[in-house]
């Protein structure tokens, strides 16, 4: 796939229908973002094209990662920020590298949830922010909409979405799974018309 056609696929999330479900989103990110003091350093776990990027706040240092090098290239060839490629669950980082972390869209992907999100905490400094989004597998809609509409679409592409989420997460579930791996006081918040869950969380001092 060329760099044009793999930037023209992600961005058809900010085309309605599927603006429905990751415009807020990128409201979430924003409001997480913006109180964080100039120079902040910030990490995007699962960046992906980073299309949102010109609409973040900007007085931040950001760096993406993701496992796609092609996406890792294109982003810093496109924005000019630092990125590197990373494996599912050890990210390339220092301990306390950022001073807040995010990642959207990305931990229902997981094998080992678990493993993954100690290590999103882990590159996180003591006392930053972490906050994630993901379907919300507490929705009959989202379901629904899952295994109808959106499996049609992935078969006409020539693939199945069916196994494509191994760890499909409810509000419940996810803060359970970030209490266990010892985030501080995480909150589950649910938006985009009920179909995704916002959870914010902070580092141990």
């Amino acid at each position: 796939m060329s760099e044009a056609s793999y930037f023209s696929n992600h961005s058809l999330g900010r085309r309605w229908p599927w603006s429905m479900y990751h415009r807020p989103i990128d409201d979430t990110i924003r409001g997480f973002l913006e109180p964080l003091p100039r120079g902040a350093k910030v990490l995007n776990v699962g960046c992906g094209m980073f299309l949102n990027y010109p609409e973040l706040p900007q007085h931040l240092t950001y760096t993406g990662v993701d496992v796609d090098p092609r996406a890792a290239e294109a982003v810093h060839q496109r924005f000019g920020i630092d990125t590197a490629v990373t494996s599912p669950e050890r990210l390339p980082f220092p301990d306390a590298t950022f001073d807040a972390t995010y990642a959207t869209e990305v931990i229902e992907h997981c094998e080992y949830p678990e493993r993954w999100l100690a290590d999103v905490l882990r590159v996180t400094r003591p006392g930053g922010r972490v906050l994630i989004t993901t379907p919300n597998y507490g929705s009959v809609s989202l379901k629904l909409i899952e295994s109808t509409a959106l499996e049609v679409i992935a078969r006409l592409q020539g693939f199945t979405r069916r196994g494509i989420h191994p760890f499909p997460c409810t509000a419940a579930s996810i803060e359970a799974l970030a209490r266990a791996v010892g985030a501080v006081e995480p909150r589950a918040k649910v938006i985009s018309h009920g179909w995704v869950i916002a959870v914010e969380m902070g580092v141990a001092p």
